[in-house]
């Protein structure tokens, strides 16, 4: 009201789980496109190892099709790698969708099948690049989420004066501190957990979603909150995973 912006309603709302598969991150700035596509179900048996071997310890791999990114340099390319280092990333690999195939070092491990199928899921036009991330699943969110905001700035995606609000909702209950050796509550321990979710809290505790959710603004926290616990039998129950 103070600034004369106008707010549509309702707003739009956002799973954590779509969150993360979509944007790489549970605050996404909604503003722009650039969203992160999963390729991992058609690349368990390609000949590329970076690929094949990250899917079958379990990991993803996903990556981000940039519309008319054939302008982008193999400098532009290959500082992606540095830039990806800092959030755990190993690499980034790229194409180039070019009217006479692929353009990229990693064209010769991968079928003219498997190619088709990421051109597919990633809706890939000539004059287009993908780039890639393969690693666990926490790692390339984190690198291409981050990579994502980074190529937004420098290709001017980003308008400045529009305000995307959108609520995160059914964010994880807990999850597991591999320091601590231990479950740890992702927002704290009076959190109440999803009801169709209880039966989830003794066998797979990382899977329980909670009744937490935040407000994003433009890629940045601006509100949150959950519902708190509110049964004894309950929070002794939540205790005791978090031990």
């Amino acid at each position: 009201e103070l600034k004369g912006i106008e707010i549509g309603r309702p707003l739009p709302r956002l799973t954590y789980e779509e969150a993360m598969n979509r944007f790489g991150s549970d605050r996404p700035d909604m503003r722009f496109g650039l969203e992160i596509r999963d390729f991992s179900g058609g690349l368990g048996g390609c000949q590329f190892k970076v690929f094949a071997s990250a899917i079958q310890k379990g990991g993803v791999v996903k990556g981000i099709r940039i519309p008319k990114g054939g302008e982008l340099s193999r400098k532009d390319l290959d500082d992606m790698t540095p830039f990806a280092a800092t959030f755990g990333a190993k690499g980034i690999a790229w194409t180039k969708i070019t009217a006479d195939g692929w353009q990229s070092p990693i064209a010769k491990f991968l079928s003219e099948g498997e190619q088709k199928t990421i051109e597919q899921i990633a809706e890939a036009q000539i004059g287009d690049v993908i780039v890639f991330s393969a690693d666990s699943a926490k790692i390339v969110h984190d690198a291409l989420g981050n990579l994502r905001l980074h190529l937004g700035e420098k290709l001017g995606l980003i308008p400045e004066h529009e305000y995307a609000l959108v609520w995160v909702l059914d964010f994880p209950l807990m999850e597991f501190d591999p320091q601590e050796k231990r479950y740890v509550a992702l927002h704290h321990p009076f959190t109440a957990p999803l009801d169709e979710d209880l039966d989830l809290l003794e066998r797979e505790p990382a899977k329980t979603r909670s009744k937490a959710y935040d407000l994003v603004l433009n890629g940045t926290d601006v509100g949150g909150g959950s519902i708190r616990i509110h049964h004894l039998e309950m929070q002794r129950k939540i205790f005791s995973s978090l031990g």
